[in-house]
């Protein structure tokens, strides 16, 4: 029969005024999987601290605790978190939605796994006792602000008030504390969900995993490295759009560049052969229409920059899907990227106009008529 768990040379040692104090000393044992094990002591001998040492409630003084073959010695109390979370119903006057509510002791141990702050600012959220903290999408899509209340549908149907809005991008949580919890609905949370912080990386995650769901009392596993990916390759469609918006938009500006350019020389074509009849070389002739050409970029560029905030608020508000907010941030580099491919595609113009006015026959231009 397969060993489940096994403790070797388990320690945990408190200072205390009088000392040391040795309150699990050497402990060895093993347990097979479908067994039960009895650990017997007079009140005071460390049966209590031992298991809260197992269980990580304590940090170890040294050891292993080796579970179903994985080495679980090096994770501290500080990595595992439990929480209250169920799914519930929030309806304000204008949306309903299905969300998440979470408790937690206090926002102190949270603060490893969710931290809550503002979008715009990056202020810290604190989680009050007498409020909820939602996300900005909730807030969105259910019209409240701070200070508003929504009806929570589940196991009961309670009224909460809006103390905060924290910052989130994939689903929808609200987060309470367990002060605030009792208050609700006249009872403590029930801690039923583990937040862990482990490598996923690491060698041997995967079996771990497969064997964390194979034990009686999980349901379920989620990896947020898994739900990252697949947000992300469901985005993958988006990418595309962003790249034929760029292209059509590359094409649009070069079209209109060298329309205006062919309607510039077509209209001066008597002045441009005075010009080089008079003695002008073809770069002077050229840069004659270079500089307009210049100037428009120029003033395209900066009403791009203002009217493209704009457009990119109003098309990352239609591309997003209820369980997902995007960033409204535009970053510097959208702004150069915008202003470099702008001047190439100008100079584009200005390189086919170029010919066009080198091969400029001045008889034929001098002898039409006006």
């Amino acid at each position: 029969m397969a060993e489940i768990l096994r403790v070797e040379d388990l320690k945990k040692y408190f200072q205390t005024r009088k000392g040391t104090l040795h309150a699990v000393d050497g402990v060895t044992f093993s347990v097979q999987a479908g067994k039960t094990l009895g650990i017997v002591g007079e009140s005071g001998c460390g049966k209590s601290t031992l298991g809260r040492v197992i269980l990580h409630l304590h940090e170890r003084t040294s050891g292993k605790i080796i579970f179903n073959g994985q080495d679980i010695s090096q994770v501290t109390p500080a990595q595992l978190k439990a929480v209250g979370t169920q799914t519930v119903t929030a309806q304000s006057e204008s949306y309903t939605l299905d969300c998440y509510l979470q408790t937690t002791p206090s926002q102190e141990e949270l603060s490893r796994f969710v931290e809550l702050r503002h979008r715009t600012d990056d202020v810290p959220v604190t989680l009050p006792d007498d409020g909820a903290v939602i996300t900005e999408k909730m807030a969105s899509l259910l019209g409240v602000e701070v200070g508003d209340t929504i009806t929570l549908d589940g196991e009961s149907r309670v009224t909460i008030t809006v103390a905060d809005i924290t910052e989130h991008y994939v689903q929808h949580y609200i987060y309470v504390s367990d002060t605030y919890y009792e208050t609700l609905f006249g009872e403590a949370p029930t801690a039923n969900t583990v937040l862990v912080d482990f490598p996923v990386e690491e060698s041997g995650a995967g079996e771990l995993e497969s064997q964390l769901v194979s034990l009686d009392g999980v349901s379920s596993l989620t990896l947020l490295s898994d739900t990252a990916d697949t947000f992300s390759s469901s985005m993958e469609s988006v990418d595309y759009a962003v790249i034929l918006i760029i292209f059509c938009a590359a094409a649009l500006a070069f079209v209109v560049l060298m329309n205006l350019t062919n309607i510039n020389i077509t209209e001066r074509l008597r002045e441009l052969a005075t010009l080089k009849v008079l003695g002008f070389y073809n770069r002077e002739v050229s840069a004659y229409i270079y500089r307009e050409n210049a100037i428009l970029t120029v003033f395209g560029v900066l009403a791009g920059m203002v009217l493209g905030k704009f457009l990119h608020q109003w098309l990352i508000l239609t591309v997003e899907v209820d369980m997902v907010m995007f960033d409204r941030v535009l970053d510097l580099s959208s702004y150069l990227w915008a202003a470099v491919l702008t001047v190439v595609f100008s100079l584009a113009v200005n390189l086919t106009a170029r010919r066009k006015l080198r091969d400029l026959d001045m008889v034929e231009a001098l002898k039409s008529v006006e």
